[in-house]
């Protein structure tokens, strides 16, 4: 069985504005919160509210992706279950059916590319066994990055008032996974078709 994951306008970071003008904005933006910093030698560029908390939605998904991709082979398979698909019906989801078997590597190509939610969770229990096992693991790893304004409930990011970052921290967090060419290999791939074992053995 195969399964194409195209990217289309509701990528997992479509509020994640990476800019190459280094010319700050004239007037406050809409967002609330937003930060420019050259990526080079970190120096801030332009600052609204950095530090105020968020939620930040899909943006969770790099981190999830930090925390799983050094952990895990990337060839090696996950049998998804029923609890690995106990999202809200509102979802985005990579389209994972229970009893699937499938590669980390397309359950990665599933949680960057189509914002997968189901991605999301398989990998995290996949890694830890439970979902706030898994949590702890993304909070560990924000505060080694000195993210200390984040605090992760779940791997998809869905809204929790338990679930926040800041704009700041999006920041650390972001540049620590462009340091990962296999991350950015994901990002810039337009089209990835998964092969993986369907519910039904074929």
């Amino acid at each position: 069985v195969s399964r194409s994951f195209q990217i289309d306008s509701e990528l997992f970071a479509s509020d994640l504005c990476v800019v190459m003008d280094q010319t700050p904005p004239a007037d406050p933006l809409e967002t609330g919160a937003a930060l420019i910093c050259n990526f080079t030698d970190g120096e801030v560029i332009y600052n609204q509210s950095a530090f105020d908390r968020l939620y930040p939605a899909s943006i969770t998904k790099v981190m999830t992706y930090l925390v799983a991709a050094g952990r895990v082979d990337w060839d090696e398979t996950v049998t998804v279950t029923d609890t690995m698909l106990d999202l809200d019906p509102a979802s985005s989801v990579a389209g994972l059916k229970a009893g699937d078997i499938i590669a980390m590597k397309d359950l990665f190509y599933g949680l960057l590319m189509v914002s997968g939610n189901d991605a999301a969770q398989a990998i995290a229990l996949h890694v830890c066994g439970t979902e706030e096992e898994f949590a702890e693991l993304m909070d560990e790893a924000a505060r080694s990055l000195g993210a200390t304004g984040t605090h992760f409930v779940n791997a998809h990011g869905l809204t929790d008032e338990q679930h926040y970052t800041t704009a700041y921290d999006i920041y650390l967090i972001f540049r620590e996974a462009l340091k990962d060419s296999r991350f950015v290999e994901i990002l810039s791939t337009p089209l990835h078709t998964a092969y993986y074992t369907g519910a039904g053995g074929s």
